[in-house]
């Protein structure tokens, strides 16, 4: 791991006259600790410590453009998000800063998603640390404005002439610039600046990868199996006082070098079972990560997600968990500055990687008895609807009038939930559910329509998403599990063979799998999905050429696996497409948090066959 270098510039020594010492400030960095101490303080009061972290150097905002992006920008309508990060464990006695400068007005959100106040805009905003999450944080401005810095103040009293702290840092990857003030009765005086001087932005080197390409040993599976694990502990959001501490952030930034979007509950389904699989079944990997903290972390995310189930039975959306919360560019003091949703297929996609897992490992009724109470409510929908809607729109207290491709992985957990119940009016339900989308998705050509709209009904064709086709085999797959109905698997075959036409030669499927990866970019979310898929279709009908597909998709996984220096990226799988961030982030250079759990779970699949 490359060193990090340290530099102190002492800006400003206080008490130039020789009869009195000089005041000296030491600041030193320790992997996750900031050191800050001085003495002969005794004509201050107290002392205000200013930290600006190298990751706000530039703060990333919703109309960033990438390098990357032929595409153009997408602007928001009337809002602009700033996402200032916050990579120190904010304290008691400190705050956040926004600074901005005269000509910006308006108003603002913080962290619109969880805490709902609208205030005017000022030169200087102080946030209170129960408003700041570790890592990403939203500020929302309308109209849009300049957001000049963001930083963190803390102020300290002056006890016995002397001062010492230790912060605690986020990361040992971590520079920026620590201005020290002293205050008295009088004045407020700048005493002394300090720059510590990170890691320069690494440019994503894969070098570090010592495997040879298309290599498939278990030495390799194992140590990229460890990475992915890692990283994927990484990824928990431990924010005391957030809504969502316990639960996943969904993305890595390699640009921005933050962890990202901790309020989408329903990706986390996928990391939930990679490490509860890995605990139970890799002995070489527990050697090094105890069994018991994976299952407590795989625990914590699916305690954290049974929060945001509704349980009032008068709700619209009564037993479904929130999906997630999108910005929005626009009405800030309705909504500040975010949508919330429900989805059912999202929430039963949660059940069938994530909850079901937890209750067989834990044996906690919660998990099950929440699980039957999303298949009942699937079963409601079922009745009102001929397909199930997509959403519902909180602050509009209505659903979707349509739904897309994605609907098709909620057998996922109904068939997860029939598994281990037996209950046939389950089974009902998971049936009812697929067969009215294939009779609206279904195409000719094996391959599912994008989108249903209700009314008028139109049906949106394929536009041929590697990820969106893998979301529509998961039901096909489950729903033979579920059923024994060979339909299902038979198109289910279909879609397979319609696929592996179009896997690239190096293993990967580019983001629209029928046009070249050098426009839309390769779909790393898709390959690592489809891996998986190709393997659990394979364990269904043996069927060699799945095995071999299925390998290719994992060879291209393990060969473009970020083995890099960024320390907190470190085990992820990169992607730069329309559709890095999902819903913003385009063409920056991401790391999902399920993409790791499919393809930690196909490395497990992969790993069964090489012990046999």
């Amino acid at each position: 791991m490359r060193k990090i270098l340290y530099l102190s510039l002492i800006i400003l020594l206080f008490g130039c006259n020789s009869r009195n010492k000089s005041l000296v400030f030491k600041v030193e960095k320790v992997k996750k600790e900031l050191l800050i101490q001085s003495e002969q303080l005794s004509k201050f009061d107290s002392i205000e410590i200013q930290i600006r972290s190298h990751r706000n150097s530039k703060i990333s905002n919703s109309t960033d453009r990438s390098t990357e992006n032929p595409e153009g920008v997408l602007i928001a309508k009337e809002s602009e998000v700033w996402y200032p990060i916050v990579d120190i464990m904010p304290e008691n006695n400190g705050n956040g800063i926004l600074s901005f400068n005269d000509t910006v007005s308006g108003h603002y959100s913080m962290n619109g998603m969880f805490f709902k106040s609208v205030n005017p805009i000022q030169k200087q905003i102080s946030i209170e640390k129960e408003r700041l999450l570790y890592w990403e944080n939203s500020l929302t401005l309308e109209p849009k404005g300049a957001l000049n810095e963001f930083y963190l103040e803390y102020k300290f009293p002056v006890l016995n002439n002397s001062f010492q702290h230790h912060f605690k840092l986020l990361s040992e990857d971590w520079g920026g610039k620590v201005s020290i003030y002293g205050i008295n009765k009088k004045d407020k005086k700048l005493l002394s600046a300090h720059v510590v001087v990170s890691s320069p932005e690494d440019q994503l080197n894969k070098a570090l990868n010592k495997y040879k390409p298309k290599e498939l040993s278990k030495e390799r599976l194992l140590a990229s199996l460890k990475a992915t694990v890692e990283f994927t502990l990484r990824m928990q959001d431990k924010t005391p006082n957030s809504p969502t501490n316990g639960g996943l952030n969904l993305f890595y930034d390699y640009k921005a070098k933050t962890y990202r979007r901790p309020h989408w509950i329903w990706a986390s389904g996928p990391s939930i079972k990679l490490l509860i699989d890995t605990a139970n079944n890799v002995p070489e990997i527990t050697q090094n990560i105890s069994k018991k903290h994976l299952i407590e972390v795989a625990t914590q995310i699916g305690v954290t997600s049974q929060k945001f189930q509704i349980k009032d039975p008068a709700h619209p959306a009564y037993g479904i968990v929130t999906s997630r919360w999108k910005e929005i560019g626009e009405k800030l003091e309705q909504h500040a500055g975010f949508e919330e949703y429900y989805s059912i297929a999202d929430a039963l996609f949660l059940v069938g990687w994530g909850w079901m897992p937890l209750y067989r490992e834990t044996g906690e009724l919660k998990y099950l008895e929440d699980s039957k109470l999303m298949v009942e409510s699937a079963q409601k929908l079922l009745d009102a609807y001929e397909v199930v809607p997509m959403d519902y729109i909180v602050s509009e207290k209505k659903w979707k009038d349509y739904t897309i491709s994605e609907a098709g992985f909620g057998p996922e957990g109904i068939c997860e939930v029939y598994l281990d119940t037996k209950d046939e009016t389950v089974k009902t339900t998971g049936k009812l559910y697929i067969n009215r989308l294939l009779n609206r998705f279904q195409q000719d050509d094996g391959l599912w329509a994008r989108k249903f709209n209700f009314n008028p009904e139109i049906t949106i064709p394929s536009i041929k998403h590697t990820r969106g086709q893998g979301w529509a085999m998961e039901g096909l797959i489950s729903s033979y599990i579920m059923t024994k109905d060979v339909k299902y698997l038979k198109l289910a075959e279909r879609m397979a063979d319609v696929l592996m036409k179009y896997q690239n030669e190096a293993g990967y499927w580019a983001y629209s799998f029928d046009k070249p990866a050098s426009e839309v970019g390769i779909s790393e979310k898709g390959t690592a999905l489809w891996s998986l898929l190709f393997y659990r279709l394979y364990d269904i009908n043996k069927n060699p050429e799945y095995l071999e597909t299925a390998r290719k998709a994992l060879i291209w996984c393990l060969d473009n696996q970020y083995m890099g220096e960024d320390v907190e990226g470190h085990g992820g799988l990169i992607g730069i497409t329309s559709q890095s961030g999902v819903t913003y982030r385009n063409w920056y250079p991401m790391a999902c948090s399920y993409t790791s759990g499919f393809f930690g779970l196909a490395v497990l699949e992969e790993l069964k066959y090489v012990q046999q």
